[in-house]
């Protein structure tokens, strides 16, 4: 059952086996039948996880559960990769040290950015508002652009936490879930550097999942694999960055 449910589509499940589904995606350890326990005997009904509200209210966004359950479900399907997970729900969770973090435990310390010396170091900041990722966080843009020929808004709750409309029918959304990971430990590759991570390394980091999910699929475990990544080789090749 472990491996199956890894295969199901989750927006095909009743609302309750979709919460079943969620919590067995954030809690890997615990029992099906346990999980579909906890469920059931939750009288209040399904709700948003703290981490959640923290991000609707530092964004001042309120997407639906469903949308957070369709960001983290497809990010977790997009490659057999768990340092990419890892990398996503370190996002989610507000797990980095930031400065302002810093700060509230040691007070010495400097709550500013270290990137652009001026504003206060928060996660969003960090990894969103700094003026210095600007273009960074641009280029992005416009290679997922190239890619599946739709260009999503530069707002954070797509390019941080994955919530796209419409994530399920996007072309190549494999390939676009993969960059806004890359994206991501680049930043967090450079960290505390006054530089922005360069489009070549995201891409570069992108090539290397790519590769590693081909040869996983050659052992007949990813017929989906050309289909969700199937812009990504036209792209490169007409890309001498990666």
């Amino acid at each position: 059952m472990s491996q199956s449910i890894e295969h199901i589509d989750p927006l095909s499940l009743s609302h309750i086996g979709a919460q079943c589904y969620h919590a067995r995606l954030i809690r890997p350890s615990c029992k099906l039948l346990s999980l579909c326990y906890m469920t059931l005997s939750d009288i209040h009904g399904p709700s948003k996880l703290p981490y959640m509200k923290q991000w609707e209210t530092s964004l001042g966004v309120t997407p639906t559960l469903i949308e957070w359950e369709q960001a983290i479900i497809y990010t977790k399907q997009s490659s057999k990769c768990v340092t990419l997970w890892e990398a996503y729900f370190k996002m989610l969770m507000r797990w980095y040290l930031v400065p302002s973090r810093i700060h509230k435990i040691y007070p010495n310390s400097p709550s500013i950015c270290w990137r652009c010396n001026s504003s206060l170091g928060s996660i969003e900041h960090i990894f969103w508002h700094c003026p210095n990722l600007q273009h960074f966080w641009k280029a992005v843009q416009t290679t997922i652009h190239a890619i599946c020929k739709t260009t999503f808004p530069l707002v954070p709750e797509i390019y941080l936490l994955h919530i796209i409309p419409n994530l399920r029918d996007i072309p190549s959304r494999d390939a676009v879930l993969n960059i806004l990971v890359a994206a991501k430990i680049s930043i967090a590759a450079h960290w505390k550097d006054t530089k922005s991570p360069s489009l070549k390394e995201v891409l570069g980091r992108v090539e290397v999942t790519y590769h590693h999910e081909c040869e996983w699929a050659k052992g007949g475990n990813g017929s989906h694999l050309l289909n969700r990544w199937k812009n990504w080789e036209s792209f490169k090749d007409s890309h001498a960055t990666v």
